[in-house]
Formats: C-alpha cells, structure tokens, sequence
C-alpha cells in the first residue's frame, strides 16, 4: 500500500544521506542497510526502486574513492544485485499474462527510438506529476495543478548533479527514475498508471525543493 511506500523510500533517502555525508562506510553497517532493505521489500514492493540504486551508487562511490573496506562493500553489493536478478527471473515466470495486457499502456514500447520518446514524453511525465501534491482538492493526478512545479523538479536535478557535495545523490534519483524506465520495458513495472507512481512522492518533492533552493540561495 502507499501508505507504506511513502515512509519507507523517505527513510531510504534518509538513509542514503546518512551513508554519503560520512568519510567512511562501515562494512558491516552497509551490510546490514542491503539486508533491512531487501527485508523491506516484503511490506513494500516498491522500494526496490529506491534500495537498487543508492546500494550500486554507494559501493560505486566508496571504491573509486579507494575508501577502507570498500571491496567488501563492493562484494556486497555484487551479492545484492545476484539476489535481485533470482527474484527477478522467479517471479518472471510466475507473470500474470492477462494482467500485464491490462497494464501495457505502461510498458514502454522498444520499436523504435520515436515511439520510446512518445512513450516518455507522456508516460514518463506523468510518472513525475503524479508523484507530486496537487494544489487543491482534486484527483491524484492533475496536470493542471501540478505542471508548473516540473521546472523546479529539473532544477533539483541539475543542482545535485553540479555540486560534488550532492552529486552522488544526484545519481541515486538518476538511479531511481532510470530503474522505473528499465522496469517498465521489460514489462515489470508500468509507468504513469496514476496509483502505481505516488509512492515516489518523498524524490520528486525533495527535488522541487532543490530547485527552489537554487532559485533562492
């Protein structure tokens, strides 16, 4: 349920801070964060969205920086992502047809660069408004009240990505929003099927609030 996945990618995030603003990783400690979050995967289905990529983008930071014990956080890392692919490939074959054909306006279709462009300029987009608060009683979704912040969620973006102190995190919402395209064409996840998106609601809003603080600052 939502009202899961909303806490559970805010504490993510939270997390993912917390292991950035430190010199070093402990080991055990990001050990110990791959397990919670795979446990985690069992009350929200979701959050493998936001676990994939801040445990790659860790290890990734922590072994080109040559920081202490980062090949045993590279070790594992390798081991989550083996684990990951299993369950993938598990449940793959446990794929519900007739419900996949009910959700395929969400897969993103692979026939051509023109109509993967459509396919987000539409889909994607919606992936990003729905995940953002409307601004007055309405449906979940709503472009008409929502359209205006997707400017300040591109500002977000690029202002973690330009500053070395928050580029890692930067990546890890690249990660997070790269892992919804890469779902939704090997027909996992769908995008912009408004209830399936809001759990991303703590990433887009933290990236419109990095716009306004570029705007601002």
């Amino acid at each position: 349920p939502s009202s899961v996945a909303f806490p559970a990618t805010a504490l993510l995030l939270f997390a993912a801070a917390s292991m950035l603003d430190r010199r070093e990783v402990h080991p055990r400690k990001f050990a110990g964060f791959s397990v919670l979050s795979a446990v985690g995967l069992f009350f929200s289905a979701t959050s493998v969205f936001s676990t994939f990529s801040i445990v790659n983008v860790v290890a990734l930071r922590a072994w080109f920086a040559r920081r202490r014990g980062a090949a045993s956080i590279l070790v594992t890392a390798g081991v989550f992502n083996l684990l990951f692919l299993l369950a993938y490939l598990a449940l793959r074959n446990r794929a519900n047809e007739r419900v996949i054909a009910d959700f395929r306006s969400g897969f993103m279709p692979l026939r051509s660069p023109s109509s993967i462009w459509t396919y987000l300029s539409t889909q994607g987009r919606r992936l990003i408004e729905t995940s953002l608060p409307s601004w007055k009683e309405t449906q979940i979704w709503n472009p008409e009240t929502v359209s205006w912040m997707l400017p300040l969620v591109g500002l977000g973006l690029v202002s973690l990505l330009a500053r070395r102190s928050t580029r890692a995190m930067g990546w890890i919402v690249l990660g997070f929003y790269g892992s919804f395209l890469v779902a939704s064409g090997m027909r996992v996840y769908p995008l912009g099927i408004n209830r399936t998106d809001i759990f991303a609601f703590p990433v887009a809003i933290c990236l419109a609030a990095a716009g306004v603080q570029l705007l601002t600052e």
